[in-house]
């Protein structure tokens, strides 16, 4: 008799075993990063150095060429432009802290901090280079971006649809490509 049950247990969980994964999970959590890290070599420093350096001769290059002269406020963005190489080799290889990121049913939680969904208009996710959920405040401003690291991103898109709304047009914004083209 104990060894019909034991089979009859071994069935119900092979054939039912797909329902543990559609039954609404509470919360999803994991340990997200800060941002995506890209390794940077000597190349991208020169690189750098090359653009901005290029940019500050194209500036002064444009001014003689149109006749403008060159006032202090006009040298002092050249001054600022190279120091900003300084600031981009300093920064550049900032490698990224580490936190607890979880999808839950009061809000997203960022850093320590909580998003409630009533603050958040819509959500969208962008797979390039790595996984990333967007979220558009109510409020004016830069979206909140959350690295989805090793998370299955239809389980993510599904999870949060219970609570957003996905935006149908957003992609990756213009800041968040420049920092891909500069790999920061």
């Amino acid at each position: 008799m104990k060894k019909c049950t034991d089979i009859t247990k071994k069935n119900i969980k092979k054939k039912y075993k797909h329902i543990e994964r559609l039954a609404p999970k509470e919360s999803i959590n994991w340990e997200a990063a800060e941002f995506h890290y890209y390794s940077k070599n000597q190349y991208w420093i020169f690189g750098i150095v090359i653009l901005i350096l290029g940019l500050s001769f194209l500036f002064v290059a444009a001014a003689q060429y149109f006749g403008y002269q060159l006032t202090l406020a006009d040298y002092s963005l050249i001054l600022v432009m190279i120091l900003l190489i300084f600031v981009f080799a300093q920064y550049g290889h900032i490698e990224p802290r580490k936190f607890k990121a979880e999808l839950g049913q009061n809000g997203v939680v960022i850093m320590g901090y909580v998003y409630s969904y009533d603050k958040l208009k819509s959500f969208w996710i962008t797979e390039q280079p790595s996984p990333v959920a967007h979220f558009e405040k109510v409020e004016v401003g830069l979206p909140l971006s959350l690295l989805l690291e090793d998370q299955p991103v239809e389980e993510v898109r599904h999870f949060l649809l219970r609570y957003l709304p996905e935006h149908p047009t957003a992609s990756e914004h213009v800041t968040d490509k420049v920092r891909h083209f500069l790999r920061f």
